[in-house]
């Protein structure tokens, strides 16, 4: 179980955001994103993840979508899609509450469970330019005596990137980052270098260990 936990609590907090317009994320109603993670020089399917756009409040900003995680034989490893929020502002920014967003995994796998979350909102701005820094983010999550902390810096905008995978064509910006991730099991550093596109958001996910030898990568390969 804590495995698990500690692998999900990976998986969302890379999540920073997945807007329309000239923002990274997909604010379309009903929009679903499909994604699949291998590990380096396995061809071998790790898992399947699918987010799905509930709703969108122009007014607001806020977009509700949910995000399920799937096995290789379709099988979830929850009871129920995670319920997740992220706003777009004005300008086109991203913002998403990361630590609520890790509490409620932890709470749909421990349901009992009372669960604490501080810290966490992530964003991306609609403006990044290699070179550019963004903010950091800084997660504890404290559940039946456990306790995780993921903490994210150096959050570095390194290039412009076209990349292409399954689901298409995409221009993208390339963010890297360092994140520590302790409790539950597990202690560890990585990198992670993520390609955003306006429109649509996250299209692929890699993560190194701190000799920047490559561990998994994560592709969209589909919207619908």
């Amino acid at each position: 179980m804590k495995r698990f936990i500690t692998i999900a609590l990976t998986i969302f907090l890379s999540i920073s955001a997945s807007a329309q317009n000239d923002a990274y994320f997909c604010t379309r109603q009903g929009a679903v994103l499909r994604y699949e993670r291998t590990e380096a020089g396995k061809n071998k399917l790790e898992y399947v993840r699918i987010q799905e756009n509930k709703s969108y409040d122009a007014a607001s900003g806020k977009v509700s979508f949910t995000n399920d995680m799937l096995k290789p034989n379709g099988e979830s490893y929850f009871k129920a899609p995670l319920s997740m929020d992220a706003t777009v502002s004005k300008d086109n920014t991203v913002t998403m509450d990361v630590g609520q967003s890790a509490a409620s995994i932890v709470k749909s796998l421990m349901p009992d469970a009372d669960i604490k979350a501080t810290g966490g909102k992530s964003v991306l701005r609609s403006d990044m330019k290699p070179g550019d820094v963004l903010p950091d983010v800084n997660i504890v999550i404290s559940a039946m005596g456990l306790e995780f902390k993921s903490t994210v810096t150096d959050r570095k905008v390194v290039r412009f990137e076209k990349l292409r995978t399954k689901a298409g064509e995409f221009d993208c910006v390339v963010v890297r980052e360092h994140k520590t991730e302790k409790g539950l099991g597990m202690n560890k550093v990585k990198i992670n270098d993520t390609w955003y596109a306006k429109g649509v958001g996250m299209v692929r996910h890699d993560t190194y260990d701190k000799k920047m030898k490559l561990q998994t990568t994560e592709l969209l390969t589909s919207i619908k």
